[in-house]
């Protein structure tokens, strides 16, 4: 029986040995690091949406550092804690021993590991040749930076303009990011199935449906959204439903279910798929 490490290099080839016999181009190699699923996320939901793509292009290669926390992330994904110092240790000796193999590299990082991690591992990128491309998670990383004293504000923007790409998923980011002086920004949104498009003839009576995918925790604005959904419903405009993919955090986990228990706001009964057609709003965070 195999066990899974919460991180461990996966290598994930795009097409079968013999296609790449075929083929008389030299593949491509890719080394991604960043969170796989599970635990359903954001970011490891768009991890899972980039390789699936990647699987289309026969002369690509990628080698996947999974940083996923594993399951239970209910107190270890807010703020500073010695898990995320252990993932990171772990994460530095694989990427160390893998980029030489690779032709470039693409992180994911969220704020903490953007000023911890990432100079390490770009620096490493720079000694071996390799391109270096961060995808923030998230679209909290301006304010992250505008909250460091000043030293440590020069450092972190040093460290982005040094990148060879940073790819946000909002367009706002973009802009922050631009006016802070670097210059190699560009937008890159958050996974989304293609071919699910939004509803814009709503017709009175239907049900409203919400899907939110992502860690639920107290800062990302949940109770407010269910005190909103909860005064709509009682004005009897339109019935709605939310449904939540991804970890309740401790933090937050009583308060959520108590508001849960008392309304007619959520549906846990459809798989992800499924909820993907049925949707009229999308939020990822």
């Amino acid at each position: 029986m195999t066990r899974e490490m919460p991180i461990a290099s996966q290598r994930l080839h795009a097409a079968s040995s013999m296609d790449r016999m075929q083929s008389q181009r030299i593949p491509k190699r890719l080394l991604l690091v960043g969170p796989k699923p599970p635990p359903i996320g954001g970011s490891p939901l768009t991890v899972q949406a980039l390789l699936a793509e990647f699987s289309h292009y026969p002369d690509l290669e990628i080698t996947l550092i999974n940083t996923s926390p594993g399951m239970d992330v209910r107190r270890t994904m807010t703020g500073f804690n010695w898990e995320k110092v252990r993932r990171a240790l772990v994460v530095f000796p694989e990427f160390l021993r893998l980029i030489p193999r690779n032709d470039a590299a693409l992180v994911f990082s969220n704020d903490l590991f953007s000023i911890t991690l990432v100079p390490f591992l770009r620096f490493i990128a720079r000694i071996f040749g390799k391109p270096f491309f961060l995808k923030p998670v998230a679209a909290s990383l301006d304010l992250f930076i505008s909250r460091l004293n000043p030293i440590l504000r020069w450092y972190l923007i040093s460290v982005l303009k040094s990148c060879d790409g940073i790819l946000p998923q909002t367009r706002i980011l973009e802009v922050k990011l631009t006016h802070l002086g670097c210059r190699n920004v560009k937008y890159l949104p958050g996974c989304r199935p293609g071919g699910v498009e939004l509803v814009e003839n709503h017709r009175e009576g239907d049900n409203f449906r919400l899907i939110c995918l992502g860690h639920i925790t107290r800062r990302k604005g949940v109770l407010f959204l269910l005190e909103a959904v909860s005064r709509i419903e009682k004005e009897g405009k339109v019935k709605i439903i939310c449904d939540f993919y991804g970890p309740v955090h401790d933090e937050i986990c009583e308060e959520f279910f108590k508001i849960l228990s008392d309304s007619n706001l959520l549906e846990d009964n459809e798989t992800v798929d499924r909820a993907w057609d049925n949707q009229n709003i999308f939020d990822k965070e």
